[in-house]
Parts: structure tokens; C-alpha cells; sequence
């Protein structure tokens, strides 16, 4: 059975790294990482079980999309296709609905 103080010590840090998130005091990165190295090393959380929703294949997916969508982003690599697909609306409705057809479009052949 736990021992009372890993209660109080898991209550603490996630007060802290909330505090942290809400005031972005430091990237949600390494608030996340920071919590879970202060947890395995305190011995709240063994290694192997810390280290364990690494292993989710779908959140390596989504790691690797950042890495992606990153790399597009900061090359501009989707820029000039952009401005033509969505040009230069007048209204919020034409915004709406240059988005939304190829939206349509993409979402009909990709999963969630």
C-alpha cells in the first residue's frame, strides 16, 4: 500500500506543473517530462512505469507529426500553395467555405 507522503507529493507536483502551464512559465514539454523525472526519482512512479505511455504507438504518431509539421512550417514549404487554394476572401462566409471544401475533400479519404 502507498505511503501517505507519495500522495501529498503527487498532489504538490501536479499543483506545480499546473501553476507552470497556466502562467507558461516554461515550454508544456518540459513541464510534462520535469514531472515525470520528479516523480521517478522520488519513487512514486518506477521507471518502467513512467517511461511506459512512451510506448503508445499512437502518441509516437502525433510526435512525429509535430517533427512534420514543424519542418513544413518552418520552411514554408505550404505557403505558396496556400495562398493559391485560399487566395484572398472578402467575407467570413467565403473564408468558411474556402476551408471547408477541402477540408471535405481531405476527410473523406483519411481516418480520424
Amino acid at each position: 500500500m502507498a505511503e501517505v507522503w507519495e500522495g501529498w507529493f503527487t498532489v504538490g507536483i501536479v499543483f506545480v506543473a499546473f501553476g507552470c502551464l497556466l502562467w507558461d512559465v516554461i515550454q508544456p514539454d518540459h513541464v510534462m517530462i520535469g514531472a515525470v523525472a520528479v516523480m521517478m526519482a522520488a519513487g512514486v512512479v518506477s521507471v518502467e512505469e513512467g517511461l511506459a505511455g512512451f510506448a503508445n504507438e499512437g502518441l509516437l504518431t502525433v510526435a512525429v507529426l509535430f517533427v512534420v509539421a514543424a519542418g513544413i512550417s518552418a520552411t514554408g514549404g505550404l505557403d505558396w500553395y496556400m495562398s493559391k487554394l485560399l487566395g484572398h476572401p472578402r467575407t467570413i462566409a467565403g473564408a468558411q467555405l474556402r476551408l471547408m471544401i477541402p477540408i471535405a475533400v481531405v476527410s473523406a479519404f483519411l481516418n480520424n
